[in-house]
């Protein structure tokens, strides 16, 4: 559960990115664990995280 996941690092900025790498959703001091990217088309998206202990990406799916 990305939510679940989402709580548990204290993310300080999150970006999300569409396959062609153009940067769809961004936000800065995420308030809550939920990101609405239910208007997005399916199809692969990478969110790229910062926190204090570091950066990451992961590669997410949507498939409604």
């Amino acid at each position: 559960n990305l939510e679940s996941k989402i709580n548990n690092i204290g993310i300080e900025n999150i970006d999300v990115y569409n396959i062609s790498g153009e940067k769809i959703y961004s936000q800065v001091q995420l308030k809550n664990s939920f990101i609405d990217l239910t208007s997005q088309a399916d199809g692969i998206y990478f969110l790229k995280i910062q926190t204090k202990e570091g950066n990451g990406t992961k590669k997410i799916i949507i498939n409604k």
